[in-house]
C-alpha cells in the first residue's frame, strides 16, 4: 500500500425533497504511470490477483471513517455512506465479522452505512445469503442492490431478502426523457419498491395521501354538429376538454360545444393547429365562450408570437415543454404547463417539475395519452398539485384493466394498492 487508493464521494440526491441523502464511496487508484483509474478498472484486476480482500477491507475502513466524520454528534440529519461490495468479498466466511469489527473500531453508527451488493447474489436457493443479509440488517445497516436489471434476479423473489434500496441500472434511465418505455419501467420500479417495503408510493416520496380529483372529459375533433352532440351527452360533467384542428373552423366548434354544455368548464386543446394570423381571433372566440385554458395553440418551436400578444385566457404549453430545464424559457409565452409522465421521463421528474413550475408562477395541468388505469395511476400523485387534471384515458376505452381506477362520473379516485403503488 503506497497510499495510491482513495475514495471519491458521489452525492445521492432526493429529487423530490431537493436534499442530499448521502454519498456513494467510489474507489479510485492513483496509478503512478496510468493516472486515475476507476473501480471498473481496479476491481476485476483485484479479484484476479486475490487482492480483493485487503482492498475491500481498506475501502470499508475509509468509508466508515468518513461516515463517522459526517455524522458527528449534533450534526443533525443522518448522512449515509454507500459502499459497494463485490460478490467475492461478500462470500468470504468472515464478512459479517469484518463489518462488526469495523463498526466497533470506527465507532460509526450502523445506520450511517449502506452496503450495495450485486444482483447475482440474489438466488432463490441462497439461504446462506439470506441469513447474512438478515444479520447485517439486524445490526441496523441499510442494504441495496446495485445495477438492478442487468442480472438474473427475479422480481418475484426479491421479497425473500431484507432489502431497502434497488438501484436501477443506468441502461433503464439514460433515455428516460425520450423513451416512454423507460419511464414505464421506472414507474414499475416505484411500484415494486412500495410493495416490497409494505408502503404506498406517496409515502416513499414523503407526500401526503392523494385525494380524488375532477378529471376533464374529452370531446373529440369533428364537425361542429358532431361535437355539439357529444358535448350534450357529456353536459353533466364539470370539465370538458375540446379537441380542435385549425383550418378556420375552430370558432364554430367552440361555440357549438358551449351551447350544448352551458354549465361545464371548458378547456381547449388546439394541438399546434393555429397560426400567428388566426391566433388572436381564436383566443377571442375562446374567451367569449368562457374557455378557461388553451393548450399549445402554436407549433412547438414556432410559438414566439405568444409573447407579443395580450392573452385573454390562460395558454398552456404541451409539446413545448418536456422537463424542468425548459420551463424558464417559456415564462413570457405561457401561463400553464401540461405535465405528462411519458414526456418528463417518469414520476420523480414529473413531481419535481410540478413544484418548479409553480415556483415560477405557472399553473399546472397533468395530462395523459389514451391508456389503461395503470398508466394513469402514477399521475394521480402529480394531480395533487394540478389546477387542471386530464386523466380520462380509461373512460375512452372499450374496456379497462381489472382493479382499475375508480371513476364516479368525472371524479377519479387514487389507485388501489392492487393496481399500483
Amino acid at each position: 500500500d503506497h497510499g495510491e487508493l482513495c475514495l471519491y464521494y458521489q452525492p445521492q440526491i432526493d429529487l423530490y425533497n431537493k436534499s442530499v441523502l448521502g454519498a456513494e464511496a467510489l474507489l479510485r487508484w492513483n496509478h503512478p504511470q496510468k493516472g486515475l483509474l476507476s473501480a471498473a478498472q481496479v476491481i476485476p484486476l483485484a479479484e484476479e490477483t486475490g487482492l480483493i480482500d485487503p482492498i475491500g477491507r481498506q475501502v470499508l475502513h475509509m468509508a466508515c471513517m468518513q461516515a463517522r466524520l459526517w455524522n458527528t454528534p449534533g450534526s443533525g440529519q443522518l448522512f449515509t455512506v454507500s459502499v459497494n461490495v463485490s460478490a467475492q468479498q461478500f462470500l468470504q466466511a468472515d464478512f459479517t465479522n469484518q463489518i462488526e469489527n469495523e463498526l466497533a473500531l470506527t465507532g460509526v453508527s450502523p445506520a450511517a452505512l449502506k452496503l450495495e451488493i450485486t444482483e447475482s447474489l440474489l438466488l432463490p436457493e441462497s439461504n446462506h445469503i439470506r441469513r447474512m443479509l438478515d444479520h447485517l440488517k439486524a445490526l441496523g445497516m441499510q442494504l441495496a442492490v446495485d445495477d438492478f436489471g442487468t442480472g438474473y434476479a427475479s422480481l418475484g423473489y426479491l421479497r425473500h431478502f431484507p432489502l431497502d434500496w434497488l438501484k436501477v441500472d443506468r441502461g433503464f434511465v439514460q433515455d428516460i426523457a425520450s423513451s416512454p418505455n423507460d419511464a414505464a419501467i421506472v414507474c414499475a420500479m416505484i411500484d415494486l419498491a412500495a410493495r416490497t417495503r409494505g408502503r404506498r408510493a406517496w409515502e416513499l416520496f414523503g407526500a401526503p395521501p392523494p385525494y380524488p380529483c375532477t378529471t376533464a372529459y374529452t370531446i373529440s375533433l369533428g364537425t361542429p354538429e358532431a361535437m355539439a352532440a357529444a358535448a350534450a351527452k357529456a353536459a353533466h360533467r364539470p370539465l370538458l376538454k375540446i379537441k380542435l384542428g385549425g383550418g378556420g373552423g375552430d370558432a364554430a366548434r367552440i361555440a357549438a360545444v358551449r351551447a350544448a354544455a352551458p354549465s361545464s368548464e371548458l378547456i381547449v386543446d388546439a394541438n399546434e393547429a393555429w397560426t400567428p394570423d388566426d391566433l388572436a381571433s381564436n383566443l377571442d372566440a375562446c374567451a367569449k365562450a368562457g374557455v378557461t385554458l388553451v393548450e399549445q395553440p402554436l407549433p412547438a418551436g414556432r410559438d414566439a408570437a405568444l409573447a407579443h400578444i395580450t392573452r385573454p385566457i390562460a395558454v398552456c404549453a404541451d409539446e413545448s415543454i418536456h422537463d424542468r430545464a425548459s420551463l424558464a424559457a417559456l415564462r413570457d409565452r405561457y401561463d400553464a404547463v401540461n405535465i405528462k409522465l411519458d414526456k418528463t421521463g417518469g414520476l420523480t421528474e414529473a413531481m419535481a417539475m410540478a413544484d418548479a413550475a409553480q415556483a415560477l408562477g405557472f399553473e399546472v395541468m397533468v395530462g395523459c395519452m389514451v391508456a389503461t388505469s395503470l398508466a394513469m395511476a402514477p399521475a394521480m400523485l402529480v394531480a395533487q398539485r394540478a389546477r387542471y387534471v386530464d386523466l380520462d384515458g380509461p373512460l375512452l376505452l372499450a374496456k379497462d384493466r381489472e382493479d382499475g381506477l375508480r371513476y364516479d362520473g368525472s371524479t377519479v379516485y387514487p389507485p388501489d394498492a392492487r393496481l399500483w403503488g
